[in-house]
Protein backbone atom coordinates (compact mmCIF):
# COMPACT_ATOMS: atom_id res chain seq x y z
CA UNK A 1 0.00 0.00 0.00
CA UNK A 2 2.07 3.34 -1.37
CA UNK A 3 0.93 5.46 1.43
CA UNK A 4 4.99 6.11 3.21
CA UNK A 5 5.28 9.34 1.29
CA UNK A 6 2.34 11.49 1.92
CA UNK A 7 2.39 14.46 4.37
CA UNK A 8 -1.20 14.80 5.05
CA UNK A 9 -4.05 11.88 5.27
CA UNK A 10 -7.07 10.87 6.57
CA UNK A 11 -7.82 7.60 8.24
CA UNK A 12 -11.66 6.51 7.90
CA UNK A 13 -13.21 3.04 8.85
CA UNK A 14 -15.10 2.20 5.53
CA UNK A 15 -17.27 2.99 3.05
CA UNK A 16 -20.04 0.82 2.54
CA UNK A 17 -22.81 3.10 2.57
CA UNK A 18 -23.73 7.30 1.94
CA UNK A 19 -23.99 8.42 5.45
CA UNK A 20 -22.79 11.91 6.91
CA UNK A 21 -19.28 11.02 8.18
CA UNK A 22 -18.68 9.83 4.61
CA UNK A 23 -19.72 12.89 2.89
CA UNK A 24 -17.39 15.10 5.57
CA UNK A 25 -14.64 12.88 5.01
CA UNK A 26 -14.90 13.52 1.13
CA UNK A 27 -15.50 17.17 2.10
CA UNK A 28 -12.39 17.35 3.41
CA UNK A 29 -10.37 15.23 1.28
CA UNK A 30 -11.22 17.02 -2.19
CA UNK A 31 -10.91 20.19 -0.49
CA UNK A 32 -7.20 19.70 0.82
CA UNK A 33 -6.23 17.01 -1.12
CA UNK A 34 -6.01 14.64 1.62
CA UNK A 35 -6.18 10.91 0.50
CA UNK A 36 -8.40 8.70 2.61
CA UNK A 37 -6.97 5.54 4.00
CA UNK A 38 -9.62 2.96 4.73
CA UNK A 39 -10.30 -0.34 5.66
CA UNK A 40 -12.24 -1.05 2.73
CA UNK A 41 -14.90 0.74 0.00
CA UNK A 42 -18.49 -0.12 -2.30
CA UNK A 43 -16.54 0.35 -5.14
CA UNK A 44 -20.39 0.55 -6.63
CA UNK A 45 -21.11 3.12 -4.12
CA UNK A 46 -18.44 5.50 -4.47
CA UNK A 47 -17.54 5.04 -8.22
CA UNK A 48 -16.96 9.18 -8.51
CA UNK A 49 -15.73 10.99 -5.08
CA UNK A 50 -14.00 13.36 -6.35
CA UNK A 51 -9.77 13.70 -7.34
CA UNK A 52 -8.34 10.78 -8.55
CA UNK A 53 -6.79 8.74 -5.72
CA UNK A 54 -8.79 10.12 -2.63
CA UNK A 55 -9.88 6.68 -1.36
CA UNK A 56 -7.22 4.39 -1.11
CA UNK A 57 -8.76 1.03 0.64
CA UNK A 58 -6.26 -1.59 2.86
CA UNK A 59 -8.64 -4.35 2.03
CA UNK A 60 -9.37 -5.43 -2.07
CA UNK A 61 -13.10 -5.67 -1.27
CA UNK A 62 -16.51 -5.42 1.38
CA UNK A 63 -16.12 -8.24 3.97
CA UNK A 64 -19.41 -9.58 3.52
CA UNK A 65 -22.64 -8.02 4.60
CA UNK A 66 -23.31 -8.26 8.29
CA UNK A 67 -22.55 -5.02 9.98
CA UNK A 68 -20.65 -6.65 12.47
CA UNK A 69 -18.24 -8.68 10.02
CA UNK A 70 -17.21 -5.68 8.60
CA UNK A 71 -16.85 -3.31 11.85
CA UNK A 72 -14.54 -6.48 13.07
CA UNK A 73 -12.72 -6.16 9.87
CA UNK A 74 -11.81 -2.66 10.12
CA UNK A 75 -11.38 -3.20 14.00
CA UNK A 76 -8.92 -6.06 12.89
CA UNK A 77 -7.48 -3.82 10.27
CA UNK A 78 -6.46 -0.43 12.00
CA UNK A 79 -5.35 -2.38 14.98
CA UNK A 80 -2.80 -4.44 12.88
CA UNK A 81 -1.31 -1.59 10.53
CA UNK A 82 1.91 -2.01 10.60
CA UNK A 83 4.09 1.48 11.15
CA UNK A 84 6.29 1.77 8.05
CA UNK A 85 3.29 1.75 5.88
CA UNK A 86 2.56 5.39 7.24
CA UNK A 87 6.00 6.45 8.80
CA UNK A 88 6.60 9.58 6.65
CA UNK A 89 2.83 11.12 7.06
CA UNK A 90 3.02 14.18 8.65
CA UNK A 91 -0.66 15.16 9.77
CA UNK A 92 -3.60 12.38 10.46
CA UNK A 93 -6.75 12.97 11.00
CA UNK A 94 -8.41 10.03 12.32
CA UNK A 95 -12.35 10.07 11.54
CA UNK A 96 -14.63 6.72 12.78
CA UNK A 97 -14.77 4.16 15.34
CA UNK A 98 -12.18 2.33 14.26
CA UNK A 99 -9.81 4.27 12.23
CA UNK A 100 -8.03 5.48 15.17
CA UNK A 101 -6.64 2.33 16.57
CA UNK A 102 -3.91 2.83 13.80
CA UNK A 103 -2.58 5.69 15.89
CA UNK A 104 -1.43 3.01 18.36
CA UNK A 105 1.10 1.83 15.35
CA UNK A 106 2.13 5.55 13.72
CA UNK A 107 4.68 8.06 14.67
CA UNK A 108 3.22 11.06 12.85
CA UNK A 109 3.87 14.73 13.60
CA UNK A 110 0.82 15.78 14.41
CA UNK A 111 -2.67 13.23 14.97
CA UNK A 112 -6.19 14.56 15.16
CA UNK A 113 -9.37 12.74 15.52
CA UNK A 114 -12.68 13.93 14.43
CA UNK A 115 -15.01 12.05 16.57
CA UNK A 116 -18.61 11.93 15.11
CA UNK A 117 -19.78 10.11 18.49
CA UNK A 118 -17.87 7.96 20.95
CA UNK A 119 -18.82 4.62 20.66
CA UNK A 120 -21.70 4.39 22.08
CA UNK A 121 -22.40 0.29 22.35
CA UNK A 122 -19.62 0.58 24.32
CA UNK A 123 -21.31 2.87 27.02
CA UNK A 124 -24.89 4.09 27.13
CA UNK A 125 -26.42 1.74 24.48
CA UNK A 126 -24.33 -1.44 25.31
CA UNK A 127 -27.46 -3.10 27.12
CA UNK A 128 -29.24 -2.36 23.86
CA UNK A 129 -26.64 -3.70 21.65
CA UNK A 130 -26.16 -7.42 23.45
CA UNK A 131 -29.77 -7.51 23.94
CA UNK A 132 -29.71 -8.49 19.79
CA UNK A 133 -26.77 -10.81 20.57
CA UNK A 134 -27.80 -14.58 20.73
CA UNK A 135 -27.74 -16.13 24.24
CA UNK A 136 -24.61 -18.72 23.31
CA UNK A 137 -22.68 -15.78 21.92
CA UNK A 138 -22.68 -13.09 24.33
CA UNK A 139 -19.59 -14.35 26.15
CA UNK A 140 -17.62 -13.95 22.81
CA UNK A 141 -19.54 -10.68 22.65
CA UNK A 142 -18.58 -9.69 25.73
CA UNK A 143 -14.99 -10.40 25.89
CA UNK A 144 -14.72 -8.46 22.40
CA UNK A 145 -16.14 -5.42 23.55
CA UNK A 146 -13.59 -5.52 26.50
CA UNK A 147 -10.80 -5.81 24.22
CA UNK A 148 -11.83 -3.44 21.84
CA UNK A 149 -12.54 -0.78 24.14
CA UNK A 150 -9.38 -0.79 25.90
CA UNK A 151 -7.48 -0.44 22.65
CA UNK A 152 -10.05 2.42 21.96
CA UNK A 153 -8.86 3.98 24.97
CA UNK A 154 -5.48 3.50 24.29
CA UNK A 155 -5.56 4.91 21.00
CA UNK A 156 -7.72 8.06 22.43
CA UNK A 157 -4.97 8.85 24.87
CA UNK A 158 -2.23 9.05 22.47
CA UNK A 159 -4.15 11.47 20.11
CA UNK A 160 -2.77 15.19 20.18
CA UNK A 161 -6.08 17.07 19.60
CA UNK A 162 -8.99 15.94 19.37
CA UNK A 163 -12.28 16.85 17.79
CA UNK A 164 -16.36 16.69 18.62
CA UNK A 165 -18.96 17.45 16.21
CA UNK A 166 -20.65 19.07 18.71
CA UNK A 167 -20.92 19.89 22.02
CA UNK A 168 -23.41 16.92 23.31
CA UNK A 169 -20.50 14.38 21.98
CA UNK A 170 -17.84 16.73 23.41
CA UNK A 171 -19.41 15.89 26.94
CA UNK A 172 -19.69 12.48 26.03
CA UNK A 173 -15.89 12.68 24.86
CA UNK A 174 -15.30 13.83 28.44
CA UNK A 175 -17.39 11.48 30.10
CA UNK A 176 -15.58 8.54 28.25
CA UNK A 177 -12.25 8.90 28.05
CA UNK A 178 -11.22 11.95 30.20
CA UNK A 179 -10.03 14.11 27.46
CA UNK A 180 -11.40 17.44 26.56
CA UNK A 181 -11.90 18.40 23.04
CA UNK A 182 -12.74 21.49 20.35
CA UNK A 183 -16.30 21.87 18.89
CA UNK A 184 -16.19 22.28 14.92
CA UNK A 185 -19.66 21.77 13.62
CA UNK A 186 -19.94 19.22 10.78
CA UNK A 187 -20.62 21.01 7.27
CA UNK A 188 -24.03 21.36 5.36
CA UNK A 189 -23.53 22.41 2.04
CA UNK A 190 -26.44 24.99 2.91
CA UNK A 191 -26.68 26.59 -1.34
CA UNK A 192 -27.41 22.80 -2.68
CA UNK A 193 -30.96 22.97 -0.49
CA UNK A 194 -33.49 25.23 -1.99
CA UNK A 195 -37.31 26.60 -0.97
CA UNK A 196 -39.28 25.30 -3.59
CA UNK A 197 -42.59 26.67 -2.42
CA UNK A 198 -45.24 24.31 -0.33
CA UNK A 199 -47.36 21.53 -0.71
CA UNK A 200 -49.43 20.31 2.02
CA UNK A 201 -47.21 17.38 3.97
CA UNK A 202 -44.89 16.93 6.55
CA UNK A 203 -41.56 14.88 6.27
CA UNK A 204 -39.46 12.43 7.86
CA UNK A 205 -36.12 12.27 6.82
CA UNK A 206 -34.58 10.02 9.39
CA UNK A 207 -33.28 6.30 9.05
CA UNK A 208 -35.69 3.73 9.59
CA UNK A 209 -34.20 2.78 12.97
CA UNK A 210 -35.53 2.34 16.76
CA UNK A 211 -33.75 4.87 17.98
CA UNK A 212 -34.78 7.03 15.22
CA UNK A 213 -38.61 6.81 16.35
CA UNK A 214 -40.32 6.89 12.91
CA UNK A 215 -42.91 4.18 13.86
CA UNK A 216 -43.72 6.70 16.71
CA UNK A 217 -44.35 9.54 14.51
CA UNK A 218 -46.49 7.66 12.42
CA UNK A 219 -48.77 6.47 15.11
CA UNK A 220 -49.12 10.28 15.77
CA UNK A 221 -50.23 11.22 12.55
CA UNK A 222 -52.47 8.43 12.38
CA UNK A 223 -54.35 10.49 15.23
CA UNK A 224 -54.52 13.71 12.36
CA UNK A 225 -56.19 12.01 9.43
CA UNK A 226 -55.89 15.51 7.72
CA UNK A 227 -52.56 15.71 7.89
CA UNK A 228 -50.14 14.23 5.85
CA UNK A 229 -46.85 12.66 6.26
CA UNK A 230 -43.91 11.65 3.54
CA UNK A 231 -42.06 9.03 5.03
CA UNK A 232 -38.05 8.82 2.94
CA UNK A 233 -35.26 6.53 3.84
CA UNK A 234 -34.78 3.42 4.60
CA UNK A 235 -33.18 0.77 7.76
CA UNK A 236 -33.93 -2.41 9.74
CA UNK A 237 -38.02 -0.87 10.72
CA UNK A 238 -38.75 -0.52 7.11
CA UNK A 239 -41.57 -3.12 7.27
CA UNK A 240 -42.85 -2.21 10.39
CA UNK A 241 -43.05 1.06 9.29
CA UNK A 242 -44.86 0.39 5.73
CA UNK A 243 -47.42 -1.53 7.76
CA UNK A 244 -48.12 1.28 10.13
CA UNK A 245 -48.49 2.94 6.93
CA UNK A 246 -51.14 0.54 5.57
CA UNK A 247 -53.45 2.02 8.32
CA UNK A 248 -53.97 5.40 7.60
CA UNK A 249 -54.56 7.03 3.78
CA UNK A 250 -52.57 10.38 5.14
CA UNK A 251 -48.84 8.24 5.98
CA UNK A 252 -47.07 7.85 2.48
CA UNK A 253 -43.94 5.71 2.63
CA UNK A 254 -41.22 6.47 -0.36
CA UNK A 255 -37.93 4.73 1.21
CA UNK A 256 -34.69 5.86 0.07
CA UNK A 257 -34.92 8.18 -3.01
CA UNK A 258 -31.94 9.97 -4.95
CA UNK A 259 -30.41 13.22 -3.38
CA UNK A 260 -32.26 15.15 -6.07
CA UNK A 261 -35.80 14.08 -5.10
CA UNK A 262 -34.78 14.46 -0.94
CA UNK A 263 -33.86 17.73 -1.70
CA UNK A 264 -37.25 18.52 -4.07
CA UNK A 265 -39.05 17.03 -1.14
CA UNK A 266 -37.54 18.95 1.46
CA UNK A 267 -37.93 21.91 -0.45
CA UNK A 268 -41.58 21.99 -0.98
CA UNK A 269 -42.59 20.51 2.43
CA UNK A 270 -44.36 22.58 5.24
CA UNK A 271 -41.76 21.27 7.70
CA UNK A 272 -39.57 18.07 8.33
CA UNK A 273 -40.32 15.68 11.30
CA UNK A 274 -37.01 14.46 13.14
CA UNK A 275 -37.23 13.32 16.74
CA UNK A 276 -34.42 10.65 17.26
CA UNK A 277 -33.39 9.71 20.87
CA UNK A 278 -30.40 11.60 21.96
CA UNK A 279 -28.55 12.15 19.09
CA UNK A 280 -25.06 12.35 18.44
CA UNK A 281 -25.66 16.31 16.26
CA UNK A 282 -28.24 15.37 13.38
CA UNK A 283 -27.21 16.92 9.89
CA UNK A 284 -30.81 16.38 8.63
CA UNK A 285 -32.85 19.94 10.97
CA UNK A 286 -29.52 21.82 9.57
CA UNK A 287 -30.62 20.43 5.55
CA UNK A 288 -34.24 21.67 6.39
CA UNK A 289 -33.49 24.77 7.79
CA UNK A 290 -31.52 25.46 4.59
CA UNK A 291 -34.14 24.77 2.30
CA UNK A 292 -36.21 27.64 5.17
CA UNK A 293 -38.18 24.42 6.24
CA UNK A 294 -38.28 24.42 10.14
CA UNK A 295 -38.31 21.56 12.31
CA UNK A 296 -40.64 19.26 14.69
CA UNK A 297 -37.62 18.23 16.72
CA UNK A 298 -36.86 16.90 20.07
CA UNK A 299 -35.68 18.70 23.69
CA UNK A 300 -32.29 16.37 23.82
CA UNK A 301 -28.80 15.83 22.45
CA UNK A 302 -27.21 18.13 19.35
CA UNK A 303 -30.71 18.93 18.04
CA UNK A 304 -30.79 21.58 20.82
CA UNK A 305 -27.61 23.28 19.22
CA UNK A 306 -28.83 23.56 15.82
CA UNK A 307 -33.07 24.07 16.35
CA UNK A 308 -34.33 27.26 18.06
CA UNK A 309 -37.70 26.54 19.55
CA UNK A 310 -39.97 28.89 17.80
CA UNK A 311 -38.07 30.46 15.68
CA UNK A 312 -36.12 27.80 13.42
CA UNK A 313 -39.12 24.60 14.65
CA UNK A 314 -40.43 23.36 17.70
CA UNK A 315 -38.50 21.41 20.13
CA UNK A 316 -41.06 18.34 22.00
CA UNK A 317 -40.26 17.57 25.53
CA UNK A 318 -37.67 14.31 25.82
CA UNK A 319 -39.83 11.99 26.86
CA UNK A 320 -42.34 12.88 23.93
CA UNK A 321 -45.87 12.11 23.77
CA UNK A 322 -48.44 11.33 20.84
CA UNK A 323 -50.74 14.42 21.99
CA UNK A 324 -46.63 16.31 21.93
CA UNK A 325 -46.35 15.91 18.37
CA UNK A 326 -50.24 16.50 17.51
CA UNK A 327 -49.58 20.11 19.31
CA UNK A 328 -46.12 20.61 17.17
CA UNK A 329 -48.36 20.18 14.43
CA UNK A 330 -51.10 22.49 15.23
CA UNK A 331 -48.69 24.68 15.90
CA UNK A 332 -46.41 24.60 12.76
CA UNK A 333 -49.28 24.63 10.12
CA UNK A 334 -48.51 26.12 7.05
CA UNK A 335 -48.55 29.85 7.30
CA UNK A 336 -46.72 29.26 10.55
CA UNK A 337 -43.54 27.47 8.94
CA UNK A 338 -43.56 29.90 6.10
CA UNK A 339 -43.61 32.89 8.57
CA UNK A 340 -39.93 31.06 9.87
CA UNK A 341 -38.21 30.58 6.74
CA UNK A 342 -36.04 33.74 6.78
CA UNK A 343 -35.01 32.18 10.08
CA UNK A 344 -34.28 28.58 9.32
CA UNK A 345 -32.37 30.23 6.12
CA UNK A 346 -29.94 32.26 8.36
CA UNK A 347 -29.48 29.54 11.17
CA UNK A 348 -28.14 27.09 8.30
CA UNK A 349 -25.84 29.61 7.91
CA UNK A 350 -24.22 28.71 10.86
CA UNK A 351 -23.17 25.57 9.76
CA UNK A 352 -22.46 25.99 6.27
CA UNK A 353 -19.28 24.11 4.83
CA UNK A 354 -16.85 27.13 4.50
CA UNK A 355 -17.32 27.51 8.10
CA UNK A 356 -15.94 24.29 8.76
CA UNK A 357 -13.64 24.38 6.20
CA UNK A 358 -12.07 27.82 7.20
CA UNK A 359 -11.38 25.82 10.92
CA UNK A 360 -10.25 22.69 9.58
CA UNK A 361 -7.59 24.84 7.78
CA UNK A 362 -6.60 26.37 10.59
CA UNK A 363 -6.62 22.62 12.12
CA UNK A 364 -4.27 21.38 9.49
CA UNK A 365 -2.07 24.37 9.77
CA UNK A 366 -1.94 23.85 13.66
CA UNK A 367 -3.50 27.71 14.37
CA UNK A 368 -6.51 26.02 16.26
CA UNK A 369 -5.75 26.08 19.94
CA UNK A 370 -5.25 23.14 21.85
CA UNK A 371 -7.58 21.99 24.58
CA UNK A 372 -6.12 20.60 27.95
CA UNK A 373 -6.98 18.02 29.83
CA UNK A 374 -7.59 18.59 33.36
Amino acid sequence: MPIRTLSKAIFHDYFAIAGGGERLVLTLSNHFRMPVITAFVNKKLYRDVGWIGAIRPILPSVPGKSPLTRALAAMITFSLMPGWCAQKIETVIYSGNYAPLARRRLECNFHVMYCHTIPRFLGDLQAEFLQSVPGYLLPSYRLMLRLYKSLYLLSVKKIDLLIANSRNVRRRIKSFTGRQSLVIYPPCDTSSFKFMGQDDYYLSTARLEPQKNVDRVVEAFKKMPDKRLVVVSGGSQYKKILELASEASNVHVLGWVSDRKLKELIGRCIATVYVPTNEDFGMSPVESMAAGKPVIGVSSGGLTETIIHGRTGYLLPENWTQEDMVRAVKYLNAAKAFELRRFCEERAECFDESIFLEKMAKVIKGEMPYVRDE
